[in-house]
Parts: C-alpha cells; sequence; structure tokens
C-alpha cells in the first residue's frame, strides 16, 4: 500500500511540475522572441503562402521580407510590374506579418540586380531615377507598408571602398552624398519604417576592413543628420564559421559597437549551411543556430531576427541544407537549437539579472524613470535605447504581463492566479494521499 500511494503521490506532483513549467517555455519562434523585444522573421516565397508552408509561416514567424529587385519591379524606366510584390505583400498584409522590404537599392552592378537601362542612363538623371522609384513603391503600398528597410544593400567591397555603380555615379562618385540622398529620401516617403543598411560578411575576419570603414561611414552620415536607424548583418555562414574559435567574440564585439552609435542590430538574410544531414552535420548547425540566436541575444539593440527562407525546400544554396525547416516543412535540430536560445535567454526586462521578470524589476523601472540620467539596463533601459523613460514603462507593459514561479519561470498574466491555485491544490493532493492508512 506504501509503495501503490507512492507511485501515485509521485505521478501527481510530477505532473503538476511539468503542468505548471510548461506556461514558462513558448513553443514557436516568434512567441519566443517576443519577450526579448525582438521580431522573428524569414523570406518568404509566393508558393510557400499556402498549405503546410503557410501553416508553419503563420506559426512561427512575425514578419516576412520580401524581394524589390528593380529588374522585376522596373524592367524598364516607365514600367512598373507589382505582380509579384502585389502577391507577397498583400498576403503579407492580410496575415498581420511585418514586412521587411529588400531592396530600395541594390548597389552591385549584376544583371539580376540592375537592369540595363539604368547602367545606360545619363548620371546626372540618377537622383530623379531613384525618386521616381521611391515615389512608384510609396504610391503603390502606401507610407505605412514596411516595417524595415533595407535602403541600401552591398554598397561596399571587401575593403570597405563604394563599389562601382552607375547609383555612385549619379553623386559624382561621392558615396557619402549618395547615401544621404537615399536615406534622406527613403525617410521623407516611408516616416515609420526602420531604415537600414545592409551588408555581408562584417562578421567574418576577411572583412574587418569592410566593417572599420562601415563604422566611419556611419559616423560621418550621423554628423550629417542622416535618418539611419541600423545595421544589416546579412549573416549568410557555414556551421564551421559559427564554431570556429572567436566567431562568437568577434560578431558580438562588432554588434557592439553598432550599439554604440546608438544604432540597432538587426539579422537580415541568415543561413547556415552543412555538408549534408547527417546526425553530426545537423547537431553542428543546430549548435551554431543556437550560438547565433544566443550571442544576438545579449546584444541590447537587437531588434528583427531573420533568414533567407525558412526551409530547405526554397533556399538560394541547393544541397546546402541551410534552413530550420526542412524540404516537408519539418523542424530540424536547428529549430529546436533556436527556440532553445530564445527561451533559455533572460528576457530583457530582468533588471537585476537574477534570471526573473518580476516585482523586483518592476521597481528598478520605477526608479530608474524617476532617476534624472538613468541610461542602462540595470536602471530599467527596457527598449535598449539608451534611456530609462515612458517608452520603456509602455514596451514593459507590452512585453512583460507575467509572474515568476520558481527561478526563471514566467507565466502569462491571464494564467497567473489559475496556475497558482492549481499548484496548491495539487501539492496539497499530494500530501493527502502520502498521509493516507
Amino acid at each position: 500500500m506504501l509503495l501503490h500511494k507512492t507511485v501515485i503521490g509521485c505521478a501527481l506532483l510530477l505532473w503538476c511540475i511539468q503542468t505548471v513549467t510548461a506556461y514558462g517555455q513558448q513553443t514557436t519562434l516568434k512567441d519566443a522572441a517576443a519577450p526579448h523585444g525582438v521580431t522573428m522573421g524569414a523570406m518568404i516565397v509566393a508558393h510557400e503562402q499556402a498549405g503546410a508552408a503557410g501553416t508553419v509561416v503563420l506559426n512561427e514567424y512575425s514578419l516576412d521580407t520580401i524581394g524589390y529587385y528593380w529588374p522585376k519591379i522596373r524592367p524598364e524606366r516607365n514600367t512598373f510590374d507589382w505582380t509579384n510584390t502585389d502577391l507577397r505583400t498583400n498576403w503579407a498584409l492580410a496575415n498581420n506579418l511585418k514586412v521587411h522590404l529588400h531592396p530600395l537599392i541594390y548597389v552591385l552592378a549584376l544583371p539580376g540586380n540592375l537592369p540595363q537601362w539604368v547602367h545606360d542612363a545619363d548620371s546626372s538623371e540618377i537622383p530623379t531615377i531613384l525618386e521616381e522609384h521611391f515615389d512608384a513603391i510609396a504610391g503603390r503600398y502606401g507610407n505605412e507598408a514596411f516595417d524595415v528597410i533595407d535602403v541600401v544593400n552591398e554598397a561596399l567591397n571587401a575593403n570597405g571602398t563604394f563599389r562601382d555603380s552607375p547609383y555612385l555615379d549619379g553623386f559624382a562618385g561621392d558615396g557619402l552624398d549618395f547615401l544621404e540622398f537615399a536615406f534622406a529620401e527613403a525617410r521623407e516617403r516611408f516616416p515609420q519604417a526602420t531604415l537600414l543598411f545592409n551588408d555581408f560578411g562584417a562578421e567574418t575576419i576577411p572583412y574587418t576592413a569592410k566593417f572599420r570603414e562601415t563604422l566611419l561611414i556611419f559616423e560621418q552620415l550621423q554628423a550629417r543628420g542622416v535618418p539611419l536607424d541600423g545595421y544589416g548583418w546579412q549573416m549568410h555562414v557555414s556551421a564551421d564559421d559559427v564554431l570556429a574559435d572567436g566567431f562568437v567574440e568577434r560578431w558580438s564585439e562588432r554588434m557592439q559597437q553598432v550599439t554604440e552609435l546608438g544604432l540597432g542590430n538587426h539579422v537580415t538574410e541568415l543561413d547556415v549551411t552543412i555538408a549534408d544531414t547527417s546526425p553530426a552535420e545537423l547537431e553542428k548547425q543546430k549548435q551554431a543556430y543556437q550560438l547565433i540566436a544566443e550571442t544576438f541575444l545579449d546584444n541590447a539593440t537587437s531588434e528583427t531576427f531573420t533568414t533567407w527562407g525558412f526551409s530547405d525546400a526554397s533556399t538560394w544554396l541547393p544541397g546546402t541544407h541551410p534552413l530550420p525547416f526542412d524540404e516537408n516543412y519539418a523542424p530540424k535540430p536547428a529549430y529546436t537549437g533556436l527556440l532553445d536560445a530564445l527561451n533559455e535567454a533572460p528576457a530583457s526586462g530582468d533588471f537585476d539579472g537574477d534570471g526573473d521578470v518580476d516585482g523586483a524589476d518592476f521597481l528598478i523601472l520605477q526608479q530608474g524613470l524617476n532617476t534624472p540620467g538613468a541610461t542602462t539596463l540595470g536602471e530599467g533601459d527596457a527598449n535598449g535605447d539608451g534611456l530609462v523613460d515612458s517608452s520603456d514603462l509602455a514596451f514593459w507593459e507590452l512585453q512583460f504581463g507575467t509572474v515568476p514561479l520558481g527561478s526563471v519561470l514566467a507565466v502569462p498574466e491571464p494564467y497567473a492566479g489559475p496556475l497558482a491555485l492549481v499548484g496548491w491544490a495539487c501539492f496539497r493532493t499530494f500530501f493527502r494521499i502520502m498521509l493516507l492508512p
């Protein structure tokens, strides 16, 4: 009888613990990212808007990156084709997905990025051509359709100099004048969007000079009052790249340098290639995705986290299996790595660093609001903008309607009371069972 009671009592206790703690773990990427103030996105192609693929997208992501490439939408100066962008943008907005426009200007002058007619245009016409282009997109989709915009994409060579491009020719080869024009015109038409300078390789050693020059360019643009909001890290990497000694430390340091300029950090085109789908390679990929997410969340101005596609069925790198879902839209170990990183990282409302987002942290926020000059996370800077102000209170109320259960458990406010009652009832029943004769 004693053994029977013990088994029943322990089973009940285990069920209680599992039931309560389950509420502390989010089961989708977008829900796990939200407490960190991070938007989870992917580049979604048109044929993955429906069926099993569409279900995964709407469950897991809250942002859709959509390609607005000039050769497709503007094959001739006075001819616009909105077929693909209408299909994709309207679907995203209808399904309450944020839209990341990629890009307004693709500087790298390859045929897939730049139509021949732009090459043939007189350089004096380039500013007008850009204004026409920006006006056409704003006229088609409105001023508020886009949450994030890659204003300029891949503008720099590996050594940090500006790429040769007809766009640059329109400003007598002055890259700073070109960037100032592009960002100012974008802000005029899309006043609420986050405006990014997007590029690749800056997290790696071979592109150290490129990143150093990027920071100098940002400083010069800021001195001119250019409305630049953040840097887009494309992050086309291999699992071996990420797991190599020094990668995490280097990327973390470089993100911090962006943060110190008052700019946001955005992962915009992440994919992590592997040699094959053997268990060993999939495990490496899982570790790489988890490390990338953990490192990103450690940065104070991390904002959007986007993969370049979501399924290996539609990757631009066939045969490299680089994305979190396989060809059949089933989650891979990489997905688990991402989800684990998002669930395990402390939320940005944990001001005292004890693993909880609780009343003690709210008191810190209240004190910070009443302390002139409060600027740090430890003083209540929930949204990472370098100030403790009313926007942090709004951020807290949006993200952290939670109470802690245990050392790291947070429970959504609507369930906190019921779960406390469930927990108390379970433990009381456990002890009654154990005391039965």
